[in-house]
């Protein structure tokens, strides 16, 4: 557990980090060496990580595997399917929530979260799929939450992005 959260904490510091050093370049704030870099955000977006998202993925994913058992492809299928229909959409509201009450602008948050909520899902259904075949076709149960956290660090980059935007 600890080292779960733990590397999620890093994952999740890192994706923002390269989200923020990413809007700096978009602004076009060269060099980027004397763009700010926002510490406290990159932390939040770690406590964030370890303290709600891998609780939750340490819990979803034996879930998905009660729910569809075995290696076979349908069974693959099926959790990508339910991660896609029910966890994501989980851990993107915990992020935007979590990051609106930080913020202090809950109110923003019933405002932007539609447009905000479905732009972030679209774009996970474009990566996580993917990755979840590999994870949940060939990794032990035992390691997928270490997998995933390492292929958070885009990810986290895009819910940092859009919880910030």
């Amino acid at each position: 557990f600890i080292i779960n959260c733990f590397t999620g904490f890093s994952v999740a510091a890192i994706g923002d980090f390269a989200a923020q050093k990413y809007v700096s370049m978009k602004k076009l704030e060269f060099p980027l060496e004397t763009s700010e870099w926002d510490g406290t955000r990159a932390i939040e977006m770690g406590v964030i990580r370890a303290g709600f998202i891998t609780p939750f993925i340490l819990f979803w994913y034996p879930t998905l595997q009660y729910i569809f058992p075995g290696k076979a492809f349908r069974y693959v299928l099926g959790r990508i399917f339910l991660d896609q229909l029910v966890g994501s959409p989980i851990v993107i509201g915990l992020v935007f929530s979590l990051t609106s009450i930080r913020k202090g602008n809950t109110s923003t948050l019933l405002n932007e979260a539609p447009e905000k909520f479905q732009s972030t899902w679209l774009t996970g259904l474009q990566y996580w799929p993917l990755v979840h075949a590999i994870n949940f076709g060939f990794i032990p149960l035992a390691h997928q939450p270490l997998v995933a956290h390492f292929a958070s660090v885009y990810w986290n980059a895009v819910l940092s992005y859009y919880s910030y935007k």
